[in-house]
């Protein structure tokens, strides 16, 4: 991925930022720029996806523990929550940008949680290789 100039980063930003609601990610710093990274280079119509209808939440050096009820969840109008480990942010920024991609890649599939429809394990590989 090419790097982002000033102007358009900020650019893009405010309409992922404006378009997510103030509901889109909860975490660290660092999962917020990466998102927005992110973000930017994918089309409109898949970006517009996931700022709809996705959460993104990773652990926070600021808070020991949260909670989200499903009932937060239903009012945020969110259908697929991405849970991004911070210990991913200490990799390199390659992997950092796949990690996320495959993650938006499941959801924008709606694929299924494996461990929670148990899905044998040829659906949930098959499942994987869609998702890159």
């Amino acid at each position: 991925m090419e790097k982002i100039d000033k102007e358009s980063r900020e650019k893009i930003y405010f309409e992922i930022r404006f378009n997510f609601g103030g509901w889109g990610i909860d975490g660290s710093d660092e999962l917020e720029m990466y998102v927005y990274e992110v973000l930017y280079f994918l089309p409109k119509n898949i970006r517009n996806f996931v700022t709809s209808n996705c959460m993104f939440v990773s652990d926070s050096p600021d808070e020991q523990a949260w909670h989200l009820s499903i009932e937060d969840i239903k009012k945020m109008g969110r259908i697929h929550i991405i849970f991004i480990n911070i210990d991913l942010f200490k990799r390199d920024r390659k992997e950092i940008y796949w990690s996320i991609l495959h993650e938006i890649g499941h959801s924008y599939l709606n694929h299924p949680t494996p461990m929670i429809n148990d899905l044998t394990q040829e659906q949930a590989d098959e499942q994987e290789k869609k998702s890159r």
